[in-house]
This record gives C-alpha cells, structure tokens and sequence, in this order.
C-alpha cells in the first residue's frame, strides 16, 4: 500500500493544480498580447485560424521554456546515470534536452507566424517590440 500520508498527497495536487494555474494564466497573457499584434494586421479567416493555433503554440512554449530555464539555473548541464552495477557514465541533462526541443519548435512557430502576416505590415515592428518587451521581462 501507499504510506504516504493523506495531507501530503492532498497539498502534491493542490501544487500541481496551482502551478497548472499559474501557467495558463501566463499563457493566456502572452497569447493576449501576441493576438492583438497579428489580428489587427490579418483580414483572411482561414490566416486568422492558423495563427489562433500557432500563437497558443508559441506562448504554450515560451512560458514552458521559461519555466524550464528557472529549474536549469543552477544544476549541472550534464548528469551522471548508471544502468547497472558495471555501466555507468554521463549525458546531457533531461531538462536541458527538453529545453533545447522547445527552442527548435518556438524558433519554428515564429518562422510561421511570420509568414502569416502581410508583407510591408507594421506587423513586423509590433512584433519586434512584443519580443523585446518579454526579452527585457527576463
């Protein structure tokens, strides 16, 4: 049986429901922000359905990078494993793998969200500055 007690497993999901909620609440601000640079520049329906996705995407992403970079901080890139009693030896880290995943996806989004929008739009500079703003919120 399970020993752990009631009140520990009770404050575990009470946790993992805040943190949950902490979460969205930042991705629904970054998505916030984000729609209204791309929406007041896109007039196409079947534009503005793909950017809703990628914009929850790319939010989803960052605040998950920047959740993962705080857990980084501070412990090693690299760590030890050891399969058996004779096999044993480093690799990278499984955070800074997931880290480096989401990198290569956020950089892949951007690329798309970028195409979506007109070409000579103001878009662009709204966009730069939407970027510098969460760059300097780090």
């Amino acid at each position: 049986m399970n020993n752990i007690p009631k009140a520990k497993k009770v404050n575990k999901v009470t946790e993992d429901i805040s943190k949950e909620q902490n979460i969205q609440e930042k991705v629904d601000k970054f998505k916030k922000e984000l729609t209204d640079v791309f929406m007041s520049n896109l007039t196409d329906k079947t534009r503005r359905l793909l950017v809703k996705e990628l914009i929850e995407q790319y939010a989803w992403v960052s605040v998950s990078m920047k959740e993962l970079s705080e857990k980084i901080n501070g412990r090693d890139y690299i760590e030890k494993y050891q399969n058996s009693e004779t096999q044993w030896g480093v690799r990278k880290s499984a955070y800074v793998e997931t880290y480096n995943e989401l990198a290569k996806t956020l950089v892949k989004v951007n690329k798309e969200l970028v195409s979506t929008l007109p070409k000579g739009s103001m878009a662009t500079d709204m966009l730069d500055t939407f970027n510098n703003k969460y760059k300097e919120d780090d």
